[in-house]
């Protein structure tokens, strides 16, 4: 199926060659080691548990809609073509895990001078706080980011590329182009 220039059959076969060999993270490092019960991480660790990516379905994924933040390096690195392939198959039942995902994709840096200069323009005191405290913040979401973008591949890259190009090309409406600033910014080179 050929829609806006994008062949999406080709785009799921890309992305699910480029993450084929990706390795279960175990279930002990979806979110990270030792999650007490009852916390959201372990709600997240639990859904996920012992599922393959091609098994991540938006059902799934509905009821964990913040999961993607808080997967682990290696379990980011697992279930991303997951949630890209969700997000293709049924993009109006998934629109905003689709934005919480291109926010992960979208280099830290940009969104925080992107949100910085939102704040500054406007000049309520409570503004003011906001920054200093998203300033506490932005040096851990930059070397998360990096984190994450260590153990792709240039092939997953390219597939995460190819996904931002269609998110950007057939959904134009939505998430302020996010997606076209993940692309200039950091994927594009791929």
């Amino acid at each position: 199926m050929t829609t806006k220039g994008h062949n999406v059959n080709q785009l799921k076969e890309q992305i699910k060659n480029a993450f084929q060999d990706v390795s279960y993270p175990g279930d002990n490092h979806i979110t990270g080691p030792s999650i007490a019960p009852g916390t959201e991480l372990y709600d997240i660790q639990q859904v996920f548990k012992g599922k393959h990516w091609l098994d991540i379905t938006g059902n799934i994924l509905s009821t964990q809609s913040d999961s993607i933040f808080f997967l682990s390096v290696e379990g980011y690195h697992f279930y991303l073509p997951g949630f890209m392939l969700a997000c293709i198959d049924d993009f109006e039942e998934m629109k905003n895990i689709a934005g919480q995902l291109i926010h992960t994709l979208t280099p830290p840096k940009i969104i925080y001078e992107q949100r910085r200069k939102w704040l500054e323009d406007d000049n309520r005191d409570y503004t003011k706080i906001i920054v200093q405290e998203s300033e506490k913040y932005k040096n851990i979401h930059i070397r998360s980011f990096k984190e994450k973008m260590e153990n792709i591949t240039l092939k997953q890259k390219q597939a995460i590329k190819s996904f931002l190009e269609f998110i950007r090309d057939m959904y134009p409406q939505y998430f302020f182009d996010e997606a076209e600033t993940a692309l200039k910014e950091y994927w594009d080179k791929f």
